[in-house]
């Protein structure tokens, strides 16, 4: 709306450029962009096209950053936001997705209200087209996300995103965290023979 006015108001053109570089501060307040290190020079056009990131639905599956996983996808608006995504890399190269969990694994057509909030931020490293129009693809999540705004264009959701920095753990969380999870595992280990 913003780039809209100032170009209807002659302060900027259609071939102006900018460099995202992740984040800008305005009036001591500091905005960051939803990805990390930015987006590097853009014009307008691709700038708004950047801002919001095509998301791809989950059903029974959270994929965590830095885990790489395949994923079958079968909803039509997530298949139209992974040729979205796969048509139109970022200043990396990279195909970035937004993975969102359903909060209820069978509706097939969501709505924000359907979507958990918080989401993965993706790669997309391989999509393979499957003969029953389904998609396999191969993900590497990056950074966690907050869903600021979520957009139904007809064709596919896209999101507006805050980037969700992890926060560090103690040592003495840590090393608590670590014993529980480790006496768990055990107690699964020795009722399950085949680990």
């Amino acid at each position: 709306i913003v780039a809209l006015s100032a170009l209807e108001n002659n302060v900027i053109s259609p071939n102006f450029k900018v460099r995202c570089t992740g984040k800008t501060e305005l009036y001591g307040q500091t905005y960051h962009c939803w990805k990390e290190k930015g987006h590097g020079v853009v014009d307008l056009k691709n700038a708004i096209k950047k801002s919001n990131i095509p998301v791809v639905t989950l059903k029974d599956m959270v994929v965590f950053p830095q885990g790489v996983q395949p994923l079958f996808i079968g909803t039509p608006k997530s298949i139209k936001a992974l040729n979205a995504a796969t048509s139109s890399e970022n200043s990396e190269g990279k195909k970035e997705v937004l993975l969102l969990a359903k909060r209820k694994a069978t509706k097939q057509n969501p709505q924000a209200k359907d979507l958990f909030e918080i989401g993965t931020v993706a790669t997309v490293l391989q999509l393979i087209r499957l003969p029953d129009e389904t998609v396999k693809i191969l993900v590497e999540g990056n950074l966690r996300a907050s869903v600021l705004k979520l957009s139904d264009n007809q064709e596919y959701l896209s999101a507006d995103i805050q980037l969700l920095e992890a926060i560090p753990l103690s040592a003495d969380l840590n090393r608590e965290l670590r014993k529980d999870l480790l006496d768990v595992f055990e107690v699964y280990a020795s009722k399950n023979k085949k680990i």
